[in-house]
């Protein structure tokens, strides 16, 4: 898969990740209160305080495996479309879910 043909669709999926950020009724605030400083350590895997484009890519590198599900290296829409799908349902769920649990 050519260099452009992947960052096009990784930039897609990640405009898909963080859409739920920015859309909605914001009741939810987890999504706008994520302190860079942790998302940085948490993604920071060789633990140098800084992040290379290889560790901030590997998130969307690992979504895009997980919605690949004939596993050839590209997204079809249906494919696209039923790991939207799933995503929305996980958030609906977590929305849903009693806060005892």
């Amino acid at each position: 898969m050519n260099t452009l043909y992947k960052t096009a669709i990784l930039s897609a999926l990640a405009l898909v990740v963080a859409t739920p950020t920015f859309a909605g009724d914001h009741k939810d605030k987890k999504h706008h209160d994520r302190d860079p400083a942790k998302m940085v350590e948490k993604l920071d895997t060789d633990k140098n305080g800084t992040l290379s484009k290889v560790e901030f890519m590997a998130k969307p590198e690992q979504m895009f495996e997980k919605m690949d599900s004939d596993k050839n290296g590209e997204l079809t829409v249906e494919e696209f479309k039923k790991a939207h799908e799933k995503m929305k349902e996980m958030r609906k769920a977590k929305r849903e879910k009693p806060l005892n649990e």
